[in-house]
């Protein structure tokens, strides 16, 4: 009898997928894990709103002091060292290449691996009272999923837990973190705003009487052309959020990537603490750029008690936001293994490789553009320079300042890109195809170093 070797090679390879999620998904399987159990007495309780400040249910003053645990319930690869594509984006281009149950597998691995029942505990032993949880509108179900562990896993280390709306039905914003593919539909889609709201109503519901959670943050990042867009969805949801549940506090962030407080003024709730973002790279500019966009004028105005839930982790900025009754929470930028960096860097090697082997068709690219011949010698010398890194960057620069070749420019510049992208996913899932699926969760198990302080500014710079 024949047998097509190629053939039964890849049915085992597949078998051996299936048993690997089959076994994962178990760790992962809520067919007994009801909506989320209340706190036994004596442990964390309800916080809610009092004029400037965050209170507990006897009246003291809590301070929010906390860690994003970004990356985990959706794809933001920056974080772990690869590129920043949209999920489905990502998931896509995979699939193009590998296998299906292997790309499952990969986004499964992270799932089990890359945040644990023990990070929650070494928050809080290093001090942090909050963890802010990032997640995908499809994380939101009539039964229970990945946030309902989430929550129980914060429970248990006495923790409270900010549930963050981070990537809506349609996208919130044209960006890779709201699962976008370029447009921002959600702001003029009534089906999509319609099921915004209805999965806020199913939180609601499983989580009205859940005092781990500090609130829920209705939606990160928004970005509307027409901010009363803003207003008006974040009206509707907080009206309806309320008719279930009166009691959690609610975190609204301001429109155009958390900058802009215009859009929550003047407040309509009274339990209510307002969102601000801002990756500056000191505290004097920081300061600044908090005066300038109006969060403390509308802070001061009103009462209201603010918070800035991502940053560039650094103690010097933490110390400052304290001094402002800011409460805080960074984004997480992971400390990654050396035999993570070494993967990554050794696909840094190989992409490079393919690009070297493609030079000559990009440069020919670049000389048979309708760009003047400056310009074509001024990108040729940056490619030589920094072998492809920055590219899109670089021919943005060269657009703003070229007016006459700007069209042409922007043109080109999206060309290499795609040739750039292309490059990094064909080396990404070849690293991956090449590993077995022991080798492939091996990998990502010991993505991050574990061995010291995980989460605080004095750990992270160690």
């Amino acid at each position: 009898m024949e047998v097509n070797v190629a053939l039964s090679k890849k049915m085992w390879t597949n078998f051996a997928l299936i048993v690997v999620l089959v076994a994962i998904t178990g760790i992962y399987s809520f067919g007994n894990l009801s909506a989320a159990k209340p706190l036994s007495e004596g442990s964390l309780p309800f916080l809610k709103v009092e004029g400037p400040h965050i209170v507990d249910d006897t009246g003291n003053k809590v301070f929010l002091k906390g860690i994003n645990f970004g990356n985990w319930l959706l794809w933001e690869g920056k974080s772990l060292g690869l590129v920043n594509y949209a999920e489905h984006k990502l998931r896509y281009m995979m699939e193009e290449r590998i296998d299906k149950e292997k790309v499952d597998l990969f986004f499964e691995l992270i799932k089990k691996h890359l945040i644990t029942k023990e990070d929650f505990h070494i928050a809080k032993a290093e001090g942090l009272n909050v963890i802010r949880l990032p997640f995908h509108h499809r994380y939101v179900k009539d039964e229970p999923t990945e946030l309902d562990r989430a929550i129980e896993w914060a429970k248990e280390a006495g923790i409270y837990v900010i549930l963050d709306f981070h990537a809506a039905p349609g996208s919130q914003a044209p960006d890779y973190f709201a699962d976008s593919d370029g447009t921002a539909y959600l702001w003029d889609r009534r089906d999509h705003q319609e099921e915004f709201i209805r999965l806020w109503e199913i939180l609601a519901k499983r989580y009205k009487n859940e005092p781990v959670i500090a609130g829920y943050e209705i939606l990160n990042e928004p970005v509307a052309k027409e901010g009363w867009k803003v207003t008006k969805l974040y009206k509707e949801t907080v009206e309806r959020i309320r008719r279930i549940d009166p009691h959690h506090i609610l975190f609204l962030d301001g429109n155009n990537y958390a900058s802009d407080p215009s859009v929550l003024d003047p407040p309509f709730d009274d339990n209510v603490v307002y969102m601000l973002h801002d990756y500056g790279n000191s505290v004097r500019e920081i300061k600044q750029t908090n005066k300038q966009q109006g969060w403390f004028t509308f802070r001061d105005r009103y009462k209201v008690p603010i918070m800035c839930s991502e940053f560039y982790i650094s103690s010097d900025v933490e110390k400052y936001f304290e001094s402002e009754d800011i409460h805080w929470a960074p984004w997480i930028y992971y400390k990654l293994s050396s035999k993570w960096q070494g993967w990554i860097h050794g696909m840094g090697r190989e992409r490079r490789n393919r690009l070297d082997n493609i030079r000559e068709e990009i440069y020919r690219l670049v000389e048979n553009s309708k760009i003047s011949d400056g310009s074509k010698e001024d990108i040729i010398k940056r490619l030589d320079k920094n072998q492809f890194r920055d590219l899109k960057n670089d021919i943005s620069r060269l657009a703003r300042k070229n007016i006459v070749n700007r069209a042409e420019l922007e043109k080109l510049g999206e060309e290499l890109r795609q040739i750039v992208e292309i490059s990094w996913i064909d080396t990404f899932c070849d690293k991956i195809n090449q590993m077995s699926p022991a080798e492939l969760e091996e990998l990502i198990q010991q993505m991050r170093e574990r061995n010291s302080k995980q989460f605080t500014s004095d750990g992270f710079y160690e």
